[in-house]
């Protein structure tokens, strides 16, 4: 990491831009180089300029942050961007287009630029910031989602689970969980596809996310995977042949009671850094459900999982971590490697497959 992180800010409001630099700059580690109004004056001064990150608005005049970005992807060299988005469902839609184009992550604008509102996203912005110079931005091929060929698994009705129960009872895993952060959305988009209609299990996700944010990704992958896709609800029977995505701004507690496993969705505790939190998952699993776990911690920044993981590993959890050289930011599956506690390291690609694998 440089000494100093030099960010370059694109945003079409001063006051924004005014206040958002005053934030920056009150870390003695970042040094703000330089603004521009609009994406085309941006990339005109990016000739002259090599910043370490750059944060983008996506709703701007002449030129919008989606185009501006498809451009700053097509640079020999890439730079980290962070998306500043509104909490809006278009807003959540473009910032998820965003994110498959090769933004590192975003943050949600400030509804004004009172200093209450600024610094209700000061920690997160700092925070995201210092890891985005250790990303790998990389655009992803296809951001296209289209309905896929394989037919989906028809809901089972809650009064009729007996599908559900024979395969509870026919495996040593009841539940597939992953734990991930910066970088997450492609790389779910990549995954979560390859699981095929009968897969035998559910598939619950917890994805750092501000509130706002998690049911518009649910709908766009439930678009694209065999499984369905939604984002969970309090009181969820889980059930195979479903994907279940964590609420943004609440966490997810795995509970089980007789032969039905449950979701308990809470806020409490409300004084966690993220939401949902990985840990919390992964720890009421090991209450619930002991070892009958596969728990994959992949790409994101700091060290959550790894703590629920000393709680699901000595009950024979089998644990995947992701590798270094896919992963947008080599924190968790690094912290998880480092603690000892992970079965197996692949490559994002190879995560479905190696899951698949434990089925067979």
């Amino acid at each position: 990491m440089p000494d100093k992180i030099k960010v370059f800010m694109v945003d079409d409001s001063a006051v924004i831009r005014l206040a958002l630099r005053k934030l920056l700059e009150s870390d003695g580690s970042i040094e703000v180089i330089g603004y521009a109004r609009d994406g085309k004056d941006a990339l005109s001064q990016l000739k002259s300029i090599r910043p370490d990150v750059i944060t983008l608005d996506v709703e701007m005049p002449i030129m919008n942050g989606i185009d501006t970005l498809k451009e700053i992807m097509n640079m020999p060299q890439p730079i980290p961007v962070i998306m500043v988005s509104s909490i809006t469902k278009d807003g959540a839609d473009v910032t998820l287009e965003a994110l498959n184009l090769g933004a590192v992550d975003f943050i949600t604008k400030p509804s004004t630029s009172f200093s209450t509102e600024i610094n209700k996203i000061k920690v997160d912005l700092l925070e995201k910031i210092k890891a985005a110079v250790l990303a790998k931005p990389k655009k992803i091929l296809s951001s296209t989602f289209t309905e896929p060929p394989i037919q989906k698994q028809k809901e089972i009705p809650k009064e009729d689970l007996k599908t559900y129960k024979v395969c509870q009872e026919g495996g040593k895993y009841k539940l597939v969980l992953i734990g991930i952060s910066t970088g997450g959305p492609p790389a779910l988009q990549e995954i979560l596809p390859k699981f095929p209609s009968d897969f035998p299990v559910p598939i619950v996700v917890a994805q750092h996310m501000p509130p706002g944010f998690t049911k518009p990704m649910a709908d766009r992958l439930d678009k694209l995977c065999p499984l369905k896709v939604d984002e969970a609800k309090e009181g969820d029977i889980l059930k195979p042949g479903y994907i279940y995505i964590g609420k943004a701004g609440s966490h997810i507690k795995v509970k089980k009671k007789g032969a039905h496993i449950f979701l308990n969705i809470t806020e409490e505790p409300k004084d966690t850094l993220y939401h949902p939190q990985v840990d919390i998952m992964f720890e009421t699993a090991s209450e619930s459900l002991g070892g009958e776990v596969i728990a994959v911690v992949m790409t994101g920044m700091g060290s959550d999982g790894t703590e629920g993981l000393k709680k699901l590993k000595p009950k024979n959890a089998f644990v995947i971590a992701q590798d270094k050289e896919t992963s947008a930011i080599y924190g968790m599956p690094r912290v998880a490697f480092e603690s000892g506690l992970v079965d197996k390291v692949v490559p994002l690609q190879k995560i479905p497959e190696e899951i698949i694998k434990k089925f067979n």
